[in-house]
């Protein structure tokens, strides 16, 4: 898909990036300097010496003087390739006046052998030996060490000793083999870089190193914060725990000449997705794009499959991946970088629309259809390669979430500008976007409660005002025919969040505790009133229950007055009732009938004067538990009768 390995002449790199450690040094000279410094991408490199970058001269002789190349690319970014027996390398740097080092290293074999990487070379008492597969030497600390297995690698391996020695004669380290040893073959692959310390680095160090090389490499730091050469904090693990896999960046830094124009993750064999500032090149020395220093943007997902489901209730509209991306956005000037995401669509579900990049600007997670930006593929290359133009974090929270989603013939969202307050039941205000689809558009809108809908003929954009908290029907109809339905729910600006959950059933010797407290802020002083279909009256945020029907809390809210609302039905009541009340009324006044039965039952009520004739007639059907709130106009004795198909009861009431 997206080549991160190039083969290219070997005179397509030879042009330098940085010659010296001088240039290093300028922006942060706090950061422990290496003693020896070997990068692919800087520093003169030849058919027999890699130079080493760290300004020491302490430059790597190939001892066989087979030459070399550079065929593959990790991240954009050269390597040196190694062939088994005959690229082996002489470092002149000796260990033996040390009491610690550090090491830090790059690298992809070429198989899983185990092959040797670094190692002491003659009159070095210095036990070191660092291999794919393990490490060697005493008192060594292995901070992060993989076993490479063929993946691009980066290990950190810390060492010490309890006396410093004397170097001996000719003392120095091999790169590429272990000279003191037959057990273990030379290395053959590819090193992109290596860093030798003469001491046991300070973790923040440590950490940073890692961090440029993790962004340059395209290699994760697994449960660890990134960290720049300014000491802050680009992606802090704790924090984005459920988005830790994959991790990738690009960045500037120019204490450690860092300048990652686009990345894709190198451990990821799949290279789904790839993101580059400006155009994407086959090297990153080739992409021409500018941005500052201390800018990065860095992003991983949550490791989900690339299946795709429909959403729920209102957003049951939108088909999205269950993966999900976030984004992290450092520096001043880094929301201002230019992007492109390139994404392989053969991996995702087969689709002959394609799919949207859909962006939550929030970076909260909400991926509700109305809360998304929705970006179309500017093109698709005939390898289905689809190219994104994106600007990340837009409204500069420092973050994004985004993902991928199915794309339609007709699509329209709705926005939210003004949600009503309850002392203004009708100040909502929202803003009918069409995604996609062919204009003209006709949209008719109209409250779910009501048969009565509004029309109108309109562009793209629709804004509606003087709309109370409810739920709304939208229907949008284009110049091609097509109709596209959903459903949209507004609501209260200041509601109080009242939930009693689910319907609940009875069971034998035990009460139901109802919470209306549970889902209210401390914060918010309320009174509270409780009913129930069978005449309860109750003032406490909590009420116990051992008889079935309806319940009903009604919260108010003592700063303004306003009064939300919730229900839930109780089943399971051993025997069967039926009660009218109050029994006495006047004209015109509602009283209840409230029915509970031991089992889901269609029901009738007949209300009978005391002639026999019919004043009025209600019914249901499904429920054990029903309540209906009736008048009568007419003063006199009545006769409400239920009938159910167990059998018939009657209730007396008069109205005066």
């Amino acid at each position: 898909m997206i080549r991160t390995s190039i083969k290219l002449a070997l005179v397509c790199y030879l042009i330098c990036l940085f010659n010296n450690f001088e240039v290093l040094g300028q922006s942060s000279g706090q950061i422990t300097k290496p003693k020896v410094w070997l990068r692919a991408d800087a520093g003169s490199i030849t058919s027999s010496s890699w130079r080493d970058y760290s300004g020491n001269e302490n430059h790597a002789r190939l001892t066989t003087l087979q030459g070399n190349s550079f065929p593959v690319y990790f991240n954009f970014n050269p390597t040196r390739h190694f062939r088994a027996s005959s690229d082996l390398s002489e470092i002149p740097y000796s260990l033996e006046g040390l009491s610690e080092t550090t090491f830090i290293m790059v690298y992809q074999a070429s198989d899983t052998t185990e092959r040797g990487i670094i190692g002491a070379k003659d009159g070095q008492e210095r036990n070191v030996m660092l291999t794919t597969s393990r490490v060697l030497g005493p008192d060594s600390v292995i901070d992060v060490f993989e076993q490479g297995n063929k993946l691009i690698t980066m290990n950190t391996i810390t060492q010490s000793w309890e006396d410093a020695k004397l170097p001996g004669e000719g003392a120095s380290l091999t790169l590429g083999g272990i000279i003191n040893t037959e057990e273990v073959n030379d290395f053959e692959g590819e090193i992109a870089e290596i860093l030798v310390f003469d001491q046991v680095i300070p973790f923040m160090h440590k950490v940073q190193y890692e961090t440029y090389l993790g962004i340059k490499y395209g290699i994760s730091l697994k449960n660890r914060n990134y960290v720049s050469s300014r000491e802050e904090v680009l992606w802090k693990a704790d924090e984005n725990e459920e988005f830790q896999y994959r991790i990738t960046g690009i960045g500037r830094d120019d204490h450690f000449q860092l300048y990652q124009k686009q990345s894709v993750n190198v451990v990821d064999s799949t290279e789904l997705i790839a993101l580059s500032s400006g155009t994407l090149k086959e090297i990153n020395e080739a992409n021409t794009s500018i941005f500052s220093d201390q800018d990065f943007i860095l992003w991983g997902d949550n490791n989900m499959s690339l299946v795709d489901h429909k959403g729920e209730g209102q957003d049951s509209i939108l088909s999205m991946l269950d993966r999900k991306w976030l984004v992290r956005v450092n520096g001043p000037t880094a929301s201002n970088i230019s992007t492109s995401i390139y994404l392989d669509i053969s991996q995702l579900p087969k689709d002959s629309l394609g799919f949207w990049l859909v962006i939550d600007r929030s970076g909260s997670g909400d991926f509700s259809a109305d809360n998304l930006e929705y970006i179309k593929a500017d093109s698709i290359s005939k390898d289905s390669i689809a190219y994104y133009k994106v600007k990340w974090d837009t409204d500069l929270s420092g973050k994004d979430n985004f993902s991928f989603a199915r794309m339609k013939d007709l699509f329209a969202v709705v926005r939210t500008l003004d949600q009503p307050i309850c002392t203004d039941p009708e100040s909502g205000r929202v803003k009918v976007e069409v995604i996609a689809g062919k204009g003209p558009f006709e949209f008719t809108w109209g409250s779910t409660e009501s048969e009565e809908k509004t029309k109108y003929n309109s562009g793209d954009n629709l804004e509606i005002d003087r709309l109370s908290a409810g739920t709304y029907n939208l229907q949008v109809k284009d110049a091609q025919g097509i109709v596209f339905d959903r459903v949209t729910v507004l609501e209260a600006e200041d509601g109080i969040p009242v939930d009693l959950g689910p319907d609940q059933s009875l069971t034998e010797n035990k009460e139901i505790i109802l919470d209306a407290t549970a889902s209210i802020p401390d914060s918010v002083e309320v009174d509270y009133t409780w009913e129930s279909s069978f005449g309860l009256r109750s003032t406490q945020g909590k009420i116990a229950v051992n008889e079935s029907g309806i319940y009903r809390v009604f919260v108010t809210n003592r700063t303004n007055g306003c009064v939300f609302t919730d229900e839930i039905t109780i089943t399971g009541s051993p025997i069967e009732r039926f009660e009218v009340f109050p029994n006495l009324i006047t004209q015109n006044e509602t009283f209840n009938v409230s029915i509970s039965l031991k089992e889901p039952l269609a029901v009738q009520l007949r209300f009978f004067d005391l002639k026999g004739n019919l004043h009025a007639k209600l019914g249901g059907e499904g429920n054990a538990e029903y309540q209906f709130e009736v008048s009568l106009s007419k003063a006199g004795h009545y006769m409400v009768v239920l009938e159910t198909p167990e059998g018939t009861s009657a209730k007396k009431i008069i109205v005066y």
